[in-house]
């Protein structure tokens, strides 16, 4: 069974890895064989052998043919668990569904735009900005929060009022306001929700002040304090001596620290320390680790500049004290930042969980558009749209009217009519109503409609991948053969196989000569602790003459001193059992293992003989089933004739 599974696998993996060749068969590539009426090319059967080879893939005739073989067996099996209509099965279409899809989503972007907004987060990483903003929330009147920052901005702009003043005075963000909007350093990534704002920090000189920005939750002015290169992530460790507040134990507190410190410097190592003096208890009992230190964890000010100081893993700091008593902290270790390839993979996969991943995706659906001349009926759009009341914000909307059948757009040669985008929005009423708080009907129904069309285009797109783009359609056809693959083994071998216990046991019978014990040993094994020099040579003399029981009784008289466990062995199966004499009363060396010491016991040698069913059982199992797959594969053969092109198979041995 196991070899079985192997040779799926190697075929699938081959098949899986198989892409830009299938799909591009002509005059020039000729068929090889032919299974039934299914025929497969040179292009095909080449680019799965050398893929699977690799670098031993010499083009041999040996190396060939046995390759040959493996995949004409693969493509019966194949057009076996199509014939039996596998591939109607719920569970099978929907494992093939959900590989599409996750195949489909590396087509269904702009991989150019995310190659550089990959480059640009690359870029920003080598950065830190401090920032301050000032934030006015949308609320219900987008237009009266526009109007309002940029009031903000022309007063400050003019010299009326400091950036800092107004950011107290008028900001509605509580967490900054007080502090004159000070958000601290950013850098790529920081900002999870707000690209546009970090954006803007990178884009602006120090100094600078920016244009208002729109946010998902209203609009922001973004100053620009001062650059700096990126201070980037520290694994990190720390010694704490907490100050309470009222300061009574101030002294005490810097007395300690100092102490601490001085044992530092005269060699005890930093995580004994920590694990001894540190009061934070969070952290002490791993040897004082913070784990990874970064910008964005928002450190006390003191302590974030202490840190980054140190030059060299492995340093650690005077003490210094912070906002809530003293530290002595220790970098661990530096995580530089990798090289653009060696990171590009990763940026990718972060992307698409940051807000910058809408710009990849709002640039797709552009593309897409022109590429498939998206049209809009606006004169259907403006007549729904001028309808629409308050009714609409609720869940008991309902569209009355009888032009359902207008069209409303059209991607390609697909139209969606007017009905299409009601039965979009009535099944949007969660969405409608949660928006209803802070919006117009109109704004609504302009942010459900652009979801319409983005999920229109994208559905479409994916019924033209396999139109498109050759290796999708090769990949997801060949997955198909490897799923109807293992399931047509699963139910015709592996299964029939342990199940079958009326053939199973016919087999076994008939092979029995096949499934034999080689010669074995009975051997006990006495333990006890190294501490016993008179005991252990006692028990080794009594051994020699006596059984184990007898052995026990007389030297655990008083203590459990000595026990014994007894085992039959098989050669090879134990490398200090293989090196006794194999003869009935031999003991062999003792053998010290730590606190403990052991010898070996011969009790009997076993002749070889015939297993039992039950005791071969695993690999009678194991035989029935590449008995009843060879047994299949010529019944396939039979059903659908195999036909090889020598004259083409030769042309490919060199």
């Amino acid at each position: 069974m196991i070899k079985q599974i192997v040779s799926i696998v190697l075929i699938t993996c081959s098949i899986l890895s198989f892409s830009k060749v299938q799909g591009q068969t002509s005059d020039n590539d000729p068929v090889l064989f032919t299974v039934g009426t299914t025929p497969v090319t040179v292009s095909e059967f080449k680019y799965i052998y050398s893929k699977t080879n690799g670098k031993k893939a010499d083009f041999s005739q040996g190396s060939l043919q046995e390759y040959l073989d493996l995949y004409v067996k693969f493509k019966l099996k194949v057009q076996k668990a199509k014939a039996l209509k596998l591939d109607t099965i719920p569970s099978l279409k929907r494992e093939l569904d959900g590989y599409r899809s996750q195949l489909a989503s590396s087509y269904l972007l702009d991989k150019e735009v995310l190659n550089d907004l990959a480059k640009e987060a690359y870029n920003r990483l080598q950065e830190d900005v401090g920032i301050s903003h000032i934030f006015i929330a949308r609320g219900e009147d987008d237009a009266r929060a526009l109007e309002r920052i940029e009031v903000i901005e022309k007063k400050i702009n003019t010299g009326k009022i400091k950036f800092e003043a107004a950011a107290k005075e008028y900001s509605e963000d509580p967490a900054t306001g007080a502090e004159g909007g000070y958000l601290g350093y950013i850098t790529a990534f920081s900002l999870k929700s707000f690209y546009e704002i970090e954006s803007a920090a990178y884009n602006l000189e120090a100094g600078d002040l920016s244009k208002p920005i729109r946010s998902k939750y209203g609009y922001h002015l973004v100053k620009v304090n001062n650059k700096r290169p990126a201070r980037g992530e520290m694994e990190a460790a720390h010694i704490f001596v907490p100050v309470q507040q009222d300061k009574s134990n101030e002294a005490a507190s810097q007395k300690e620290i100092r102490r601490i410190y001085k044992e530092l410097q005269g060699g005890m190592k930093f995580a004994d320390a920590a694990g001894k003096y540190s009061q934070d208890k969070g952290t002490k009992g791993k040897g004082g680790s913070l784990g990874i230190i970064s910008i964005k964890n928002k450190l006390d000010k003191a302590f974030e500049e202490t840190i980054f100081r140190l030059k060299a893993d492995g340093d650690f700091s005077q003490p210094f004290r912070s906002s809530v008593g003293w530290h002595i902290v220790q970098r661990v270790k530096k995580r530089e930042l990798g090289s653009f390839d060696q990171m590009n993979r990763g940026l990718k996969e972060r992307i698409k969980r940051d807000s910058r991943f809408q710009v990849v995706q709002e640039r797709f659906g552009e593309r897409l558009k022109k590429e498939n001349n998206f049209k809009e009926f606006s004169n259907t759009l403006e007549t729904f749209e001028a309808g629409l009341d308050e009714a609409f914000l609720t869940y008991q909307w309902k569209y009355t009217k009888s032009d359902v059948n207008a069209p409303i757009f059209s991607i390609g040669n697909q139209q969606t009519s007017l009905g299409d985008l009601v039965g979009f929005l009535s099944k949007s009423g969660g969405s409608r109503v949660r928006q209803a708080q802070s919006s117009t009907p109109k704004k609504v129904f302009a942010s459900l409609y652009k979801d319409c069309v983005g999920k229109r285009l994208v559905q479409y797109e994916e019924a033209q991948l396999p139109t498109k783009y050759p290796d999708f359609k090769s990949l997801m056809r060949e997955y198909e053969e490897g799923i109807l693959l293992f399931e047509a083994t699963n139910i015709l071998v592996w299964g029939k196989a342990a199940k079958d216990s009326v053939g199973l046991k016919k087999f076994y019978e008939k092979n029995k000569k096949n499934y034999l014990w080689d010669e074995r040993v009975e051997v006990t094994t006495y333990q006890m602790a190294n501490e016993h020099p008179t005991k252990l040579k006692a028990a080794r003399k009594m051994a020699k003459r006596k059984n184990s029981e007898k052995v026990l009784a007389a030297t655990n008289q008083v203590q459990n001193i000595i026990n014994a466990t007894t085992k039959t062995y098989e050669k090879g199966q134990d490398k200090r059992v293989d090196a006794l004499k194999w003869r009935k009363g031999h003991v062999g060396d003792n053998i010290i293992e730590g606190d403990a010491v052991y010898f070996l016991k011969v009790e009997r040698v076993i002749k070889a003989r015939s297993k039992s069913f039950d005791d071969a059982r695993g690999y009678v199992i194991a035989d029935y089933q590449e008995f009843l797959e060879k047994e299949w594969i010529k019944d396939l053969k039979n059903e659908y004739p195999v036909k090889i092109n020598k004259k083409v198979f030769n042309n490919l041995v060199k």
